[in-house]
């Protein structure tokens, strides 16, 4: 963490100081405040993504921490084994290549503070010197790559380019993932993006014959990090990231990067976060944080699996909009999807729907981040006010962190209606909660239209 702070993130320290003396002051408690919103539990059941691919005789292994999910190409079967897995993220460690054990040097704080670049040392284990210095980026090049986007972010952007860029912390650039073709080693490049910090897009190329370096530094992908990385014929298959104080998010997505022309175009069939990506020579493997998909390098056909938490109802139940509060109707008997777990309550996706109002500005930002937020944020978030959920009002309130929603569902999409009060904006959202403990809810992999 930084010790001085931007404006920006004065802000928002601002903004989560009031929702704590929002929760310490406010009037008398609710019986529906006394729940717990954050539930841990929830996160532990219902966040399992895979961080790491392995391909063991004729299976392919999805390693999460919690569980292996078991894919077995014979037969199109999935098998989901309770495992826990310990892993270290990539970030400066050494990576075994073909070429010997390549690491990556520590940059020292003060040197990007004191010289503003964002510097990558390169250094061969076989060797006490780097063979290579990169600057990644500087001050200068960040405030003029991000400026439009402090427009948009910033409630008092700075007025120039040069401005912002005196703002700004130089970003620590981190080794995210790597691959290497007959010709070249390739470094997934990641960056912090959060309290006021930013870098650039990156991809280095280390050519195995005469150890130059090469910096990929598209446009389009300025201002996302790299996370994960794979090469294919003359091209990279690239997952891009945000990474930011909630931790790590959906960048701009899957992109096929042309090594020769620079052209970066979008994978549209993954719009989910991606965690792990691995390839055979048939087939490329790609992990989200709601599934998997297969893509057959050979036919061009795509395989999609999600991973879906599910409730088996043999009987109708009360369905709300908030936990513990009135009853919004009932719901039939049949197979739900459970998008949280909480103390007693489930939250489901349901036939009938809830509409209210939302900020258009907080509604621009989660449509942004595909309603997506990590769950390990929000169950350390306060109980209600959570800047990570979808919360809706019957009318405009002067501030949503200190107003009870109407309904409130933390991971469920909305669709606006095309209707707008000033600067709120009228959605739907089809989910609800209903009151029934987590052993009712049980995981499954299913296909994906």
């Amino acid at each position: 963490m930084h010790s001085d702070r931007t404006c920006a993130r004065l802000r928002w320290c601002a903004a989560v100081c009031l929702i704590a003396v929002t929760a310490v002051a406010g009037t008398a408690q609710e019986p529906w405040e006394d729940w717990n919103w954050g539930a841990q539990a929830s996160v532990k059941f219902l966040y399992n993504p895979a961080w790491q691919i392995e391909f063991e005789r004729n299976e392919v292994r999805f390693l999460s921490r919690e569980l292996t999910y078991v894919f077995l190409p014979s037969s199109s079967r999935w098998l989901i084994q309770p495992e826990a897995h310990e892993w270290e993220e990539l970030r400066i460690g050494r990576i075994s290549t073909s070429e010997g054990i390549l690491g990556a040097v520590p940059q020292k704080e003060r040197e990007r503070k004191t010289e503003g670049i964002g510097r990558l040392r390169l250094q061969w284990s076989s060797s006490s010197e780097a063979f290579a210095s990169l600057d990644l980026w500087t001050r200068e090049q960040l405030g003029r790559a991000w400026f439009e986007q402090s427009k948009k972010t910033h409630g008092r952007p700075p007025a120039t380019p040069e401005a912002l860029a005196s703002e700004l912390h130089v970003a620590e650039p981190r080794i995210a993932d790597w691959d290497e073709d007959s010709q070249s080693i390739w470094l997934a490049i990641r960056f912090y993006a959060g309290e006021g910090s930013a870098g650039l897009g990156t991809v280095v190329e280390i050519n195995k014959a005469s150890h130059e370096v090469r910096l990929h530094q598209p446009d389009e992908l300025a201002l996302v990090s790299i996370s994960r990385l794979v090469v294919v014929g003359d091209g990279l298959w690239l997952a891009t990231e945000r990474s930011g104080e909630g931790g790590q998010g959906p960048g701009i997505g899957l992109v096929r990067y042309n090594v020769q022309t620079g052209a970066v175009d979008r994978v549209p069939e993954i719009s989910s976060y991606i965690t792990a990506m691995a390839r055979t020579e048939e087939v490329i493997w790609i992990a989200t944080v709601e599934g998997f998909h297969a893509f057959d390098l050979g036919s061009h056909a795509w395989q999609s699996w999600r991973t879906v938490p599910r409730l088996e109802l043999a009987q109708s139940v009360p369905v709300m909009n908030l936990p513990g509060a009135g009853l919004r109707g009932q719901i039939p008997p049949a197979r739900y999807e459970v998008r949280w777990v909480g103390e007693g309550y489930l939250e489901i996706l349901t036939p009938s729907c809830a509409d209210g109002l939302i900020e258009i500005s907080r509604f621009e930002q989660l449509v942004h981040w595909n309603f997506w937020q990590l769950p390990g944020h929000m169950a350390a978030a306060p109980k209600w006010g959570n800047p990570g959920s979808l919360s809706l009002f019957n009318s405009p309130v002067p501030n949503h962190f200190q107003a009870r929603p109407s309904a409130w569902f933390l991971r469920v999409p909305a669709v606006a209606t095309g209707e707008k009060l000033g600067d709120w904006q009228v959605v739907r959202a089809c989910a609800g909660w209903v009151e029934l403990p987590a052993d009712r809810v049980h995981l499954s992999i299913e296909p994906q239209d």
